[in-house]
């Protein structure tokens, strides 16, 4: 049997506007003025990310998405260095999505602010002389999609099991320092010593993966860059950092929680179960029109605020897709 894909009003984008735009009056968007036209805009997509992201924080299940992500192998390569600068010439192209990983030079690891085909720039200044070096990168950091917030329990890498995680940046620097002491206790002491810990550089793990972390820290100093309208370089995105640094090719399962990108063009249609856009979406905004708009007079606007609250009872009572789930898990009898 195939499946009813049909449904009374379109939940586009343009619909929604033509609708919501009857609160002030008028018979479509286009009868509104473009500043108008724009608020109307804001609203809805203000109500689409509250259906992902709710104000009580309890996400629904269909604000989690699954990704699966290919880290390559390690590239060894060479490259010609200037001192003093942060831009390394390449022979070999790298993909651009793996900002935050490490590029291995004489023994030293760098860290990879920014790459563009060949080009790529480290964090801090070569402090070597001049000249053409070889060096290896190890891709141990993987940009995320835009619409990603966070990421849930147990990824895994597949065919070898889940990854552990580490707390951030600083305990990938602290599980690659050297300690000198430890915690125990002199004989004659009932505490124990501050170990004494010595970084150093060279002592980077490379490895199959036990650990990750997520990091949206920037690499980038965005003052010093002369085009600031480009949204590929200005928008957040989280790095899911790996360590011990992978040698070799590594496929990823990961679940994160999102908010959808906003809709834009007027056949874009909102990305929600049971086709719930008029009876959840379309009064959320139409109450933050009402309450955030002081131009709006209407004698209506509690029964608009009374909808609202309804339409998102509705939405927590649709967070959960499986409603029997056990407190622990136990294996049947003969398993």
């Amino acid at each position: 049997m195939a499946e009813n894909l049909t449904y009374g009003v379109s939940p586009s984008f343009k619909n929604l506007k033509d609708q919501l735009s009857t609160l002030y009056g008028a018979e479509g968007v286009e009868d509104l003025s473009p500043l108008d036209q724009q608020r109307v805009g804001i609203y809805i997509n203000q109500a689409y990310r509250e259906c992902y992201s709710p104000i009580d924080g309890r996400r629904p299940s269909w604000a989690v998405a699954n990704y699966g992500i290919e880290i390559p192998e390690k590239l060894q390569t060479h490259g010609e260095f200037i001192e003093g600068s942060r831009g390394i010439f390449l022979d070999d192209p790298v993909p651009s999505n793996f900002c935050g990983s490490y590029i291995e030079v004489n023994k030293e690891f760098y860290t990879i602010a920014q790459i563009e085909d060949n080009e790529i720039k480290i964090l801090a200044p070569w402090p070597e002389g001049s000249g053409r070096y070889p060096a290896t990168i190890y891709f141990s950091a993987y940009e995320l999609d835009r619409e990603v917030i966070d990421v849930c329990d147990s990824p895994e890498i597949i065919g070898w099991g889940k990854l552990s995680p580490m707390h951030d940046k600083e305990q990938e620097i602290t599980m690659r320092a050297s300690y000198s002491a430890d915690f125990l206790p002199y004989p004659s002491q009932h505490y124990g010593n501050v170990p004494s810990i010595a970084h150093k550089g060279k002592d980077f793990h490379v490895d199959r993966p036990l650990w990750y972390y997520v990091d949206n820290s920037d690499l980038q100093v965005y003052s010093e860059i002369e085009e600031n309208s480009d949204v590929s370089k200005k928008a957040i995105r989280n790095r899911f950092c790996l360590y011990p640094l992978p040698p070799q090719k590594q496929s990823i399962r990961i679940r994160a929680n999102i908010l959808p990108l906003e809709l834009t063009h007027d056949e874009d249609i909102a990305r929600l179960p049971g086709n719930v856009v008029w009876d959840i979406l379309f009064p959320i905004a139409s109450a933050t029109l009402a309450m955030s708009d002081p131009r709006y007079n209407g004698d209506n606007k509690e029964a608009i605020f009374k909808v609202a609250e309804n339409a998102k009872l509705r939405l927590k009572s649709l967070g959960s897709n499986q409603k029997k789930k056990p407190i622990r898990l136990k294996k049947r009898f003969g398993w």
